[in-house]
């Protein structure tokens, strides 16, 4: 009885810290593109891209049911163990749906979306990514790899075997309890997996060399080199190998059926009831994947779209069920998160990386907020591709909004110039111009290449308090590139960033002083310019390139790069580097000889009277400033902080291991001012959390003051939000009869009440008074709320 109370006790604590590390937390995965199909009972379970490149079949999880219609969408904040999905494939025996993640680990999922987590492949660091194929026999799946045979017991959830192997096979196959095992050396067939470790019980009972095989129906296929379908019966004593004359360059063996195809021109089809009989269909496709049930074929097709069709046998081809594609979900494009920013309430998306030598898709997002909701609308690819076709149009770096035009957008491509956008009546986000070396002032590396579009570098973009659009050139002689407001362009050049590789940020400072980051190349630094209030006149300005270091205490380090830069609401620079976080206090000494930064000391209070270093050594990455002074660093391989102004005190550290983010590796942070949500992107998505924390008002009045829901309807668990209040502003819930039932500060311009008072009880029925105070108690203002139970 103790034992089951403590078991009892444990597992609601376990559940609470559950809750409390998701609460306040929501997450963003791409459902957009899809990769993988996986058939299972009555349902179509699809993997869609994720943060990989063009050719990735890794990604994010949902399903489609057959029988309804309906979707699910499937995260891991709610449903699943991690993020970026490698490999699924279904156990038919046991009703699980197998999930490899690419760190390694594996998720069971069943029918009823009980989720089973297997880490035995995590803990030993067999990465999700390295296996090659699973091939089921009953309820084992065996996981192939490079250099093992893995058995997974799929009812049980735990790993049972690991077989050796000592050549690299291309394709491994279970059939009525043999093994057969295809290599370059020929074709080897073993009695049992339990005899897989004996070298000598593996029997060669062909020279053929197979590239792949798959089992259906009671014997195996397999391509040849040449890609001729091959049959292997198995007899007695090994197998009978049997050429056919047709040829294919994939097989693929569902419950019902085997698809064999080419390069888009014609379909190979088998049934269970004639397992030899192929029925040869001239029909052209556009599928990178699919899966079958009974004739029903579910196919993920080149636009990324999954089309239901149905084989009819009369006419001996695949019928279009619905043009519509099976899935259609509110969501990013892709899980590409590199720099982000708010822009009256939108929040802007570039994902790719500041390189013009990736193959990283250019992906514009933007999203916005409706109450609960959100809602994503992703810029015209397609439309850059219709119109330069030539053009790799990839990596993102910087999307900004004109400051006069909501519907007006620029986004600057690493190696293919400025695209610009607008926004239609549909609300939908049109291409319409690109700027580059061919009308534009923009410049090509210097480089001999057939395709200089593929080289016009466009980094970093932001526009200043005056309308002017600036931009980086990099790789070039004069990289600092702006847009007038009246349209015109004006190039500056600057010798001591001439042929700077990237330009990750530009910040325009309350002092005057401008500054640019260089992150990395023969130059990394910060780059601190005045333009003494002439744009047209580069002779009078002051600048200076800082590539070391050195802080209050004279200390020196040379980063290898530079991340970030954030002005905070003193007029304070925050810096971020892979040496750690530094503050640039006065500005306007940027260009004095003795200038210093400052580096955040922390007491150990300890009673020794030594202080550290906050973060450092830590890169940090990005950092953004909230509504209330305080900062979020972002960090490249720590997760993120949230410190107060001062950074002497650490609110919250969030990472992998404590929260639902995605990763500890932080792109880029953004905070919405207005309700102090902050959005985190990863390299492997977004996410985000609300800290409550809304931009604070000036002065306190009534008119701004609102308190909501209200009334408080019976039988829920409502959050009253009270905003409108002035930075630390005290709140007291006080009851009818005059007694203070809560009270609270407010961090930024709101306050949260649950409708307890201070012992954590439920509040009766009644009206309340909301009594909000200054921090100086200077100004009242008295609203009142109604709670119903």
């Amino acid at each position: 009885m103790l034992r089951r109370s403590l078991a009892i006790v444990i597992l609601l604590y376990t559940c609470l810290l559950s809750y409390s590390q998701n609460e306040g937390w929501q997450v963003y995965p791409a459902y957009r593109e899809a990769v993988q199909l996986e058939a299972a009972e009555n349902y179509v379970y699809c993997i869609m891209r994720g943060s990989g490149a063009y050719n990735s079949v890794t990604g994010n999880l949902v399903r489609y049911d057959t029988e309804d219609g309906s979707v699910k969408a499937y995260d891991s904040l709610h449903d699943l163990t991690y993020k970026e999905i490698s490999r699924i494939s279904y156990n038919w025996s046991s009703g699980c749906l197998v999930i490899l993640y690419t760190n390694g680990s594996i998720d069971l999922l069943d029918t009823d979306d009980n989720v089973t987590n297997v880490s035995a492949l995590y803990d030993k660091s067999i990465m999700g990514e390295n296996v090659i194929d699973i091939v089921h026999d009953g309820t084992m799946a065996y996981l192939l790899t490079n250099n093992s045979f893995i058995g997974l017991d799929v009812a049980d959830g735990v790993v049972r075997d690991t077989y050796n192997l000592s050549v690299t096979p291309n394709s491994v196959q279970i059939l009525n309890g043999r093994v057969y095992v295809a290599r370059k050396d020929g074709l080897f067939m073993v009695e049992s997996v339990s005899l897989m470790r004996d070298q000598n019980r593996w029997q060669k009972i062909g020279s053929i060399a197979l590239k792949s095989m798959c089992a259906f129906a009671g014997q195996l296929y397999a391509l040849d080199g040449r890609n001729t379908v091959t049959y292997i019966i198995p007899t007695e004593s090994g197998a009978n190998i049997r050429n056919t004359s047709y040829g294919f360059s994939r097989l693929e063996a569902f419950r019902d059926a085997l698809v064999c195809t080419d390069w888009g021109a014609t379909i190979g089809l088998y049934f269970t009831d004639a397992p030899q009989q192929l029925k040869i269909i001239k029909q052209r496709y556009t599928w990178n994947d699919k899966t079958m049930l009974g004739t029903d074929l579910y196919a993920a097709q080149a636009d990324t779209k999954v089309i239901h069709q149905k084989y009819d046998a009369k006419s001996n081809v695949f019928q279009i069920v619905s043009e519509e594609s099976l899935f259609s979900f509110d969501s990013p494009r892709r899980d590409k998160f590199y720099n982000m920013s708010m822009e009256g309430g939108r929040l802007l998306v570039a994902g790719g990386i500041n390189t013009w030598a990736s193959n990283t898709p250019a992906t514009f997002m933007m999203m916005e907020e409706d109450g609960a909701d959100v809602h994503w609308t992703v810029f015209d690819e397609e439309g850059v591709k219709e119109r330069y076709p030539k053009l790799l149009n990839h990596n993102a770096v910087h999307l900004v909004q004109d400051p006069l035009d909501e519907t007006h957008f620029y986004g600057s491509v690493g190696g293919n110039g400025l695209h610009e956008y607008r926004l239609n009546s549909n609300g939908e986000v049109e291409f319409v111009e690109l700027y580059n070396y061919q009308n534009s002032p923009l410049c090509c590396i210097d480089v001999n290449v057939a395709d200089p579009w593929n080289y016009c570098t466009c980094g970093a973009l932001r526009y200043d308090s005056n309308g002017n659009l600036w931009m980086a050139n990099q790789f070039t002689d004069t990289i600092v590139r702006l847009i007038r407001p009246n349209g015109k362009w004006l190039s500056l050049y600057y010798p001591e960033i001439d042929k700077a590789r990237k330009i990750e940020s530009y910040l325009f400072s309350n002092s005057g002083v401008n500054f640019c980051v260089i992150p990395d190349g023969t130059t990394p630094g910060f780059f601190g310019f005045d333009t003494n209030g002439t744009l047209n006149v580069v002779d009078d300005d002051r600048r200076r390139l800082r590539t070391t270091i050195t802080n209050q205490d004279g200390t020196a380090v040379v980063p290898t790069n530079f991340y970030c830069m954030s002005e905070d609401h003193d007029s304070e620079i925050w810096c971020g580097t892979s040496e750690g976080l530094y503050v640039i206090t006065e500005p306007l000494k940027w260009f004095d000889s003795d200038f210093t930064f400052h580096q955040i000391k922390r007491n150990r209070n300890d009673g020794s009277g030594y202080a550290d270093y906050f973060l450092s050594g830590t890169p940090v990455t990005a950092i953004v400033v909230d509504p209330s002074n305080r900062k979020w660093i972002g960090t490249g391989n720590d997760g993120v902080y949230l410190v107060s102004p001062d950074a002497q005190e650490t609110i919250h550290h969030f990472t992998t291991d404590n929260s639902p983010l995605f990763s500890n590796t932080i792109r880029c942070i953004a905070v919405n001012p207005s309700n102090g949500r902050v959005y985190i992107g990863t390299d492997l998505g977004l996410c985000s959390y609300d800290e409550n924390v809304s931009q604070p008002e000036n002065v306190l009045i009534k008119e701004n003051v609102l308190a909501f829901p209200n009334p408080v309807r019976p039988n829920t668990d409502a959050v009253v939000t009270i905003q409108g209040l002035t930075e630390g502003a005290e709140v007291k819930i006080v009851s009818a009869s005059g007694q203070v039932v809560w009270g609270a500060k407010s961090t930024g311009g709101r306050v949260l009440w649950n409708c307890h008072d201070n012992r954590g009880e439920r509040v009766s029925s009644g009206v309340y008074h909301v009594v909000c105070n200054t921090e100086d108690a200077g100004v009242t203002v008295v609203t009142r709320i109604v709670v119903l139970r």
